[in-house]
């Protein structure tokens, strides 16, 4: 019989995609992670690092 189980829209994703693409939703994975449930999170890009490749991302 078939097993069927549920798991977090993220990790999903994280799961399906490969290459670059999955590195990068690893890491923000690991940032929303870390958001407490009642908490909220503000992801920005370092003045020093700052790349029209991270910023498109975001």
């Amino acid at each position: 019989m078939p097993e069927f189980n549920t798991l977090p829209i993220g990790e999903a994703r994280a799961r399906s995609a490969t290459g670059k693409r999955a590195a990068l939703l690893q890491e923000y994975v690991g940032y929303i992670e870390r958001v407490a449930p009642g908490e909220a999170g503000k992801l920005g890009v370092c003045p020093r690092n700052r790349s029209v490749g991270v910023e498109r991302g975001l």
